[in-house]
């Protein structure tokens, strides 16, 4: 369980990264992103 939640994060930064890199133009997208 502890493993595939370490997974699951891992997986979740890389995916905040993207979604940061993609949405960087709008500010209000991104700082829930940052939140998360």
């Amino acid at each position: 369980m502890l493993e595939q939640n370490d997974e699951w994060a891992v997986s979740r930064r890389y995916m905040t990264l993207e979604t940061l890199g993609s949405v960087s133009h709008n500010p209000i997208v991104s700082l829930p992103a940052l939140a998360a």
